[in-house]
């Protein structure tokens, strides 16, 4: 390993990420799944299948209700029977083949991106090591490694799949009564703004987690291997405060950030349930109305 350069240290670093953004970050993810575009596009196609049949017996319950019960129509109700199994079966085989090919995909991207770190951290200079502790550096290959591996095998079907539930809801209002899905759309703004105003604020404190985490790392391989020398010199009380201390940290800015999660995700529940109050009540004027 060379010298090129003066390395930054961690607080550089930092500062530089904060300067990146997460729409540069969110870009090199998807382009980093581009090598991977077969197993993308399967795990997709079955995510898309998948809540197009998810969303399929709320149709058919309408049939249910206004043709099989309220219309005595009773010959319908077999057909209606085995439509709703089979969207029940195929959606639980779609789900099944999305959640495989997504993790599958998710383990095969973490270990190219392990290896590629890993290559990478062979040709840093010395000072990148000299400016940055070895408990820093495990946490980047197993912790922020394994977010990307979350990132793949949950966000991505979770964020994808729920904008296609949102749209596949929003398509039936409109179809059903296009008053009706004007309401529904009405807090959407609200959510978006929400969500940017909680990303900038909560991205300080798990960008705190990890240097906690990585300080946490650091203390215990410093330890572990110095361990006859701290036994030596009975260092064991000194560095129990040290541990303690790092320990702490991390729980403290966990803490705040739990905080923020469970303030934020039920404000956004209260919201919706808002929102659907006001179908409700507007729903229910204009049928009596005709």
């Amino acid at each position: 390993m060379g010298t090129r350069g003066r390395s930054p240290s961690r607080d550089e670093e930092l500062a530089l990420r904060r300067r990146v953004g997460d729409r540069r970050m969110i870009g090199w993810f998807y382009r980093s799944l581009a090598p991977y575009w077969p197993r993308v596009l399967l795990g997709t196609t079955a995510m898309v299948l998948g809540v197009a049949l998810e969303l399929t017996p709320v149709g058919l319950m309408k049939v249910v209700f206004d043709d099989v019960i309220a219309e005595q129509r009773l010959d319908l109700l077999p057909s209606l029977v085995l439509a709703l199994v089979g969207c029940y079966a195929g959606g639980a085989v779609l789900g099944s083949l999305r959640m495989a090919t997504m993790h599958i995909l998710a383990q095969r991207m973490v270990y190219d991106l392990r290896r590629d770190v890993h290559r990478h951290l062979q040709q840093l200079s010395l000072g990148y090591f000299e400016s940055h502790s070895t408990g820093d550096i495990m946490s980047r290959l197993s912790n922020d490694v394994g977010a990307v591996e979350n990132l793949v095998s949950h966000g991505t079907d979770t964020i994808i799949g729920d904008v296609l539930r949102i749209i596949g809801v929003v398509t039936a209002l409109v179809l059903m009564l296009w008053k009706l899905a004007l309401i529904s759309l009405i807090p959407v703004p609200v959510f978006i703004v929400a969500i940017i105003l909680f990303a900038r604020k909560v991205r300080p404190y798990y960008e705190r987690i990890r240097q906690e985490l990585g300080d946490i790392n650091a203390h215990l391989q410093e330890n572990i291997a110095g361990i006859r020398v701290v036994q030596a010199f009975a260092r064991e009380k000194h560095e129990e405060e040290l541990f303690d201390r790092s320990s702490f940290g991390y729980y403290k800015a966990y803490a705040k950030g739990v905080w923020m999660w469970s303030t934020f995700f039920p404000a956004m529940g209260f919201l919706t349930s808002l929102s659907f109050l006001a179908i409700i009540w507007f729903g229910v004027q204009w049928v009596h109305a005709g």
